[in-house]
């Protein structure tokens, strides 16, 4: 096995000697080389740039002894060019990095990613014994072609390998056994340097640009109490701010053993895939302790990747309750006893208040528009970005459920006239975001199933926790009929925390068929609402008010099969069936149909009742609403879904008669198609006998 320190002279000599003779080393005849494997195999780009260099050109084609190559992608190319715009162009250096000495294939590589001891699961490249560590630790991400979990080289997925040993076109020496297709370019470090080193030495890097001077002045001296950045016996992930992150601390002191202790990972290899939104990144789902107060996750916002802290005790004295989420600026950089990646703030630190975030984060401009129409002409203070201070109320925590841009941005336009020209309706939204009555944050895991808490002006919130496919994600809001789900919890801030929400709370942005469309439970609904075209256009118009009493799936089920599938089969049926649950024109919410006897649909006349449950002896509960039709009943069993145009109540039963909706509508129907072709056949006769 050749080591870096032999591999990398080599190298140079091949550079120096392919200089004078490299028209004498190309193959001959039609055998092909590695050069022409990659041509083959459409990998253009990196065929290019190792054309382009003497130096590998030369040990490419010059008896060497064996090599594995990993080849990036035409893609990954594209895009550290793209993404990598000050050091656009691959240098040697870099492609040097894809090389490695010795004969690995896909199985070899597999065992090496198995080896008990973590820190032996690495190769050295040929640039100055630059790490490479190999990893397949993610067992839920599976390889398709092999159905074995993911391999992975320094964050980069295996793709497909190549064996040349046994194909016959290639020219001998086989100096590369196997070829290794990678979807990232593999960037090297500089040296084989632990993370200490790589802090107090920027000449051993080729990373001296990103500014880490100050947190490696700390960790020199604590050094003798942070033995993980040079221990070599394990491995460790950590996570490095940059200096500009200690110049906002408002006690220096407040950076101390512990917070450094807790950017460090030990006993784990994490990399991530170096372009944003990726759909295997292997942890974003999984949290890891640092101490016995917090753990470090990851988020994906779209845009850039994010390391976070969470601290969950919110008796804690040391560290304040909520997520500390922080941009990872520079990721995957190899060292011998791991891999850093650059972040730029400190983790479990957070010095902004919610207002302050409020205020300056881009991601948060819709919502900052909103409240800036509360903004006084006279210019005196916005109450509600006031309400957002840690001076206010004495110091009590504030909880503010904040909506996305893009929940702001998909309001209907009505809504949003109505927001910037009602200050009162205005007030009384933004009211149902704000908890700020309470010694401590309301943190998503406070949020039970069913539980409830009420707003600083006295609204009732409630939570609700949905089971999906076996997992219980982030709680959703509902307040008003409006159900808004947390997509981000816990941002911490000094005074509180921020939840991010996918719509503006007490505010429908969908019509009635599009939240037919959407629920699960009202699917069969939505489709019985397809057989009538202008029915179809009522419920899907912004402008329209309409009222519609929807039976649950189950209720469809409830009808005999036999009258659902002719429904199902004749569209005029089904329509005439549906129609009579929708009532225009009008909004009756529950309170309106308590008030009133009867409404009228087309057709129908619906009697309006109300009766208690069996169970219910002591009437605690209000009586529950009951629809009257023909002898047939129906009860409502969930009330008041708002619609941009209406409302849905949910029934348990449809309105149905077999008599009345099939057998006089079928007999209708065709004593209508007897008499259509009577009157044609007396026509046809009088034309014969005009013409005659």
């Amino acid at each position: 096995m050749w080591t870096g320190a032999e591999f990398y002279p080599l190298i140079s000599a091949i550079f120096l000697a392919d200089k004078v003779a490299c028209s004498m080393a190309q193959p001959s005849g039609s055998q092909l080389n590695v050069l022409d494997i990659l041509s083959e195999r459409g990998l253009t780009e990196f065929h290019r740039l190792l054309n382009g260099s003497f130096a590998l050109r030369g040990l490419l084609s010059n008896p060497a002894p064996a090599l594995t190559l990993f080849v990036p992608t035409n893609e990954a190319i594209d895009r550290w060019r793209r993404t990598n715009s000050n050091t656009a162009s691959i240098t040697s250096d870099v492609l040097q990095n894809h090389i490695v000495p010795g004969s690995w294939s896909e199985d070899q590589l597999r065992q090496l990613a198995l080896r008990p001891n973590k820190a032996q699961r690495k190769l050295s490249s040929g640039f100055f014994n630059s790490p490479l560590w190999i990893s397949s630790e993610d067992s839920s991400k599976k390889d398709l072609r092999t159905n074995l979990p993911v391999l992975c080289i320094n964050g980069a997925q295996l793709l497909s390998s190549r064996n040349t040993q046994f194909d016959p076109r290639v020219s001998a020496p086989r100096s590369f056994p196997f070829i290794h297709l990678l979807d990232d370019i593999l960037a090297p470090t500089g040296s084989e340097v632990s993370a200490a080193a790589f802090l107090q030495d920027s000449s051993l890097h080729i990373y001296p640009q990103l500014q880490l001077q100050e947190v490696g002045r700390r960790i020199q001296e604590l050094s003798n109490q942070v033995p993980e950045f040079q221990d070599s016996s394990t491995v460790y992930t950590f996570f490095l701010p940059i200096n500009q992150a200690f110049s906002l601390l408002r006690n220096p002191a407040s950076f101390n053993i512990n917070v450094l202790q807790s950017h460090v990972i030990p006993n784990q290899l994490i990399f991530f895939q170096s372009y944003s939104n990726s759909s295997r990144d292997h942890n974003t789902d999984r949290s890891f302790p640092v101490n016995s107060n917090a753990q470090l996750g990851f988020f994906d916002n779209g845009t850039t990747k994010q390391v976070f802290s969470n601290v969950v005790q919110k008796d804690s004295t040391r560290f304040r309750p909520g997520k500390v989420y922080r941009n990872i600026i520079k990721s995957n950089i190899p060292v011998s006893n791991g891999v850093i990646h650059v972040i730029d703030g400190l983790l479990l630190i957070e010095e902004s208040t919610v207002k302050s975030k409020v205020e300056t984060q881009p991601e948060f401009s819709g919502f900052r528009e909103l409240i800036g129409r509360m903004d006084n002409s006279d210019g005196s203070d916005n109450v509600f970005m006031e309400a957002l201070n840690p001076e206010k109320d004495g110091g009590k925590s504030v909880t503010l459920f904040l909506p996305s841009n893009e929940a702001v941005s998909r309001l209907p336009q009505e809504q949003k006239w109505r927001l910037r020209n009602d200050r009162a309706f205005l007030t009384r939204i933004l009211d149902l975001h704000l908890i700020s009555n309470s010694q401590h944050p309301l943190l998503t895991v406070d949020m039970v199933n069913g539980s409830s808490t009420a707003t600083a002006q006295g609204r009732r919130l409630s939570f609700h926790k949905t089971n999906k496919d076996g997992n219980v994600g982030l709680p959703s809001v509902r307040v008003d009929g409006v159900e808004s789900r947390i997509v981000q919890g816990d941002i911490a801030c000094s005074n509180g925390v921020i939840h991010v929400v996918d719509s503006v709370l007490g505010l429908p942005f969908l019509t009635v068929l599009q939240i037919l469309q959407a629920e699960p439970n009202l699917s069969r609904t939505f489709r019985a609402i397809e057989h009538s075209k202008d029915l179809k256009a009522a419920l899907s118009t912004s402008g329209n008010n309409v009222t519609i009493f929807a039976p649950s799936d189950q209720a469809w089920l409830n009808l005999n099969q036999g009258d659902l599938a002719r429904m199902t089969s004749h569209s005029h049926l089904m329509t005439k069936v549906i129609r009579r649950h929708v009532v225009h024109g009008r909004r009756l919410d529950g309170q309106a149909l308590r008030r009133e006897e009867r409404f009228t649909t087309i057709p129908g006349d619906i009697q309006i009742k109300q009766a208690y449950a069996e169970n219910d002896r002591s009437k605690a509960d209000p009586p529950r609403i009951v629809l009257s039709w023909k002898g047939h009943s129906a009860s409502i069993i969930t009330y008041d879904i708002p619609a941009v145009n209406g409302l849905i109540h949910v029934l348990d039963q449809v309105l149905f008669d077999q008599d009345f909706d099939i057998t006089q509508a079928s007999l209708s129907r065709s004593n209508t198609l007897t008499s259509s072709v009577f009157i044609a056949g007396q026509l046809f006769s009088l034309g014969l006998f005009l013409i005659s």
